[in-house]
């Protein structure tokens, strides 16, 4: 994870050296599409037993995006993001197969699979019309729930348990962006945001557990987006 992050700040100070003309100046009041993909570190939060038993780990997350050019400062953007959230148990469990027979003690890996769809307002900020603060809120649409025993191997694992957890979730966003022009059309972007949920996912219902269940993800993602409208 430190690893993205140093990653990231090498990028934005190299990026201070492009001056002040950038993709936030020449097109405004125009739209811009894209494609981003990268990765994100995910664990879940709300209650001691997840976050003292769990530990976070690397997924994909990728999708199309849209931004909306207001001025040379500010501009909204959204995208529909694809985001595999995992998390992973630190000690073994008891893991039982199809039918609840016992086959022995093995770590968990909790796979939750999102539609997420972000939107933020960004701001321009440092003087430089090429990197931005993002805030906003994001909605996350679950579309499967998955456990799997990582050290024993069986018919069924990974198991499905998507009825067990709600179908959405909402949540906050904010990071920060980078872009890259590389012609009057098209522009690289790097993005580093967390995406910090704030609704219970969990839908079942316990007599010994009653604790809320977060997502928390940091996700890191690399792309290219075409202004519409901008001419040649």
């Amino acid at each position: 994870m430190k690893s993205l992050l140093v990653s990231v700040l090498l990028l934005v100070v190299c990026n201070a050296s492009f001056g002040q003309s950038g993709i936030f100046e020449v097109h405004s009041k125009t739209v811009n599409v894209g494609i981003e993909l990268g990765q994100n570190y995910s664990s879940l939060r709300g209650n001691e037993v997840v976050c003292d038993e769990y530990y976070a780990t690397f997924k994909f997350s990728g999708g199309l995006s849209a931004e909306y050019i207001i001025s040379n400062r500010v501009s909204v953007k959204s995208s529909f993001l694809y985001s595999v959230k995992n998390t992973t148990s630190k000690g073994k469990f008891a893991a039982f197969s199809v039918g609840w027979t016992y086959i022995g003690q093995s770590r968990a890996a909790f796979r939750y699979k999102y539609l997420e769809i972000p939107v933020v307002a960004r701001t321009v900020i440092a003087n430089n019309p090429n990197i931005s603060l993002d805030l906003g809120m994001y909605y996350g649409h679950l579309l499967k729930a998955e456990v799997e025993d990582l050290d024993v191997d069986y018919r069924g694992n990974p198991r499905d348990i998507t009825k067990e957890y709600k179908t959405g979730e909402v949540g906050f966003v904010g990071g920060l962006s980078m872009v890259v022009p590389i012609s009057n059309k098209l522009a690289g972007n790097v993005s580093i945001q967390n995406h910090l949920g704030v609704s219970n996912i969990v839908a079942f219902k316990s007599n010994t557990f009653e604790a809320p269940i977060r997502t928390n993800s940091v996700q890191l993602l690399v792309g290219i987006s075409l202004n519409l409208s901008n001419k040649d």
